[in-house]
């Protein structure tokens, strides 16, 4: 009787289950607006959290490097591991925030000024910019009409592009409103990031322990293991491509002072930032800066793309592998791919989040395809299936 009275039981529950699942999907599909703009509102009050969480994993290894090189105490008390960290922390912020401070220090003055120059002298070089085409191309010559119509589009896309900076101007107190609000969600990340490396250990356990209240012994492991390729593979990427970033800027900018060239500091700016993007952002930094030169001084052009060249060469050939490892672990084919789909579903952000996710997905393809390989007793290494498949042993003993 009991027997028969778990299996109705369960076959309610399976059916009150499907019902509640069913009536959820049908209440979402209606109220989709509704849902959505909840779901966008709550994640913009979560933001500080999720930005706070960003800052406390990029600076973490700043942290663990004051705590295992700097201070260096002899007793491992629990109040001296206190010190320690608090000291750790506080210094790692330290030398941070005035790394960036000189930084910015540095690069803004010249990045506004080479703006405003740029902005200002405008008309002039698209003035320089015709007369320059016209002495190059013959009115005659069948190349002219094509020469025209892109200066054609240049000029409209900088007449735009000029009139919303302007627009921006009598905007200046919305403008400001919402600087306000960036840098209050700011200060609050960076508050929410200091208390997340200072009781990382903390966090950690109390993450663990729901998971293994949650999942089996098995399911723990597997979460274990993705967590930790998680960490290698996108933390790794992320690191290394801010690093990598950066370096090729100032290369960018010590290269073009070299050389003499205009807008060093604008045009290096826009070379490391487009860099984060892999694959395409060389390209996508190289061409409007080409531009900017071409309006200036067209003979810069040949130098500065010589230059970036050579740069990007350099980059992908020893900076880049160095500084990134086997972080990605994604062939160019591959990155390609990623690019491709991730920009087509999420726009600009799927050029920079593409790669590191698809790593992600591309290592855990792969391991279960080896694991099965393994069990059928198949060649893992891809060099094997070059030629002919291979034949498992358990089908070549039936032959026999």
């Amino acid at each position: 009787m009991k027997r028969f009275q778990n299996k109705y039981f369960l076959t309610s529950l399976y059916a009150v289950t499907t019902v509640t699942v069913c009536a959820l999907i049908i209440y979402f599909i209606f109220n989709f607006k509704i849902i959505s703009a909840f779901v966008s509102n709550l994640l913009s009050i979560l933001s500080p959290i999720f930005v706070g969480f960003v800052i406390a994993y990029l600076i973490n290894p700043v942290v663990n490097l004051f705590e295992k090189k700097v201070f260096l105490f002899k007793k491992a008390k629990k109040d001296m591991q206190r010190i320690k960290r608090l000291l750790s922390v506080l210094c790692a912020y330290v030398v941070v925030l005035a790394v960036l401070t000189a930084i910015l220090a540095i690069i803004i003055p010249q990045l506004y000024s080479s703006f405003e120059t740029f902005v200002n002298n405008i008309s002039s070089y698209q003035e320089k910019l015709e007369g320059w085409a016209d002495s190059l191309f013959d009115k005659s010559s069948r190349y002219y009409p094509i020469v025209q119509r892109l200066i054609t589009f240049f000029d409209e896309f900088l007449d735009k592009a000029v009139a919303y900076v302007t627009e921006l101007f009598p905007k200046a107190i919305s403008l400001i409103k919402s600087v306000s609000v960036i840098v209050v969600n700011l200060l609050v990340s960076i508050f929410v990031s200091i208390y997340m490396i200072s009781r990382k250990e903390h966090l950690i356990a109390q993450m663990k322990k729901l998971i293994c209240s949650v999942f089996n012994s098995k399911w723990v492991q597997r979460i274990e293991d993705f967590s930790q390729m998680l960490d290698d593979s996108v933390g790794g990427f992320i690191r290394g491509k801010l690093i990598d970033s950066a370096i090729i800027g100032v290369l960018c900018y010590i290269v073009m002072i070299i050389l003499r060239l205009d807008y060093a500091m604008l045009i290096s700016v826009i070379v490391g930032v487009t860099n984060v993007i892999p694959f395409f952002g060389p390209f996508i930094g190289a061409i409007p800066s080409a531009f900017i030169l071409l309006m200036v001084n067209p003979r810069e052009v040949i130098p500065f793309l010589i230059a970036i060249l050579l740069i990007q060469q350099l980059d992908g050939n020893f900076i880049g592998p160095k500084i990134l490892g086997s972080s990605m672990g994604l062939s160019a084919f591959w990155v390609l791919v990623a690019i491709v789909v991730m920009s087509g579903l999420f726009g600009f952000a799927g050029m920079i989040i593409g790669v590191p996710i698809f790593s992600v997905v591309y290592v855990l393809v792969e391991r279960l395809v080896d694991k099965r390989l393994e069990a059928k007793q198949l060649p893992v290494e891809v060099e094997s299936y070059y030629h002919e498949f291979p034949i498992a042993k358990d089908d070549e003993n039936k032959n026999q």
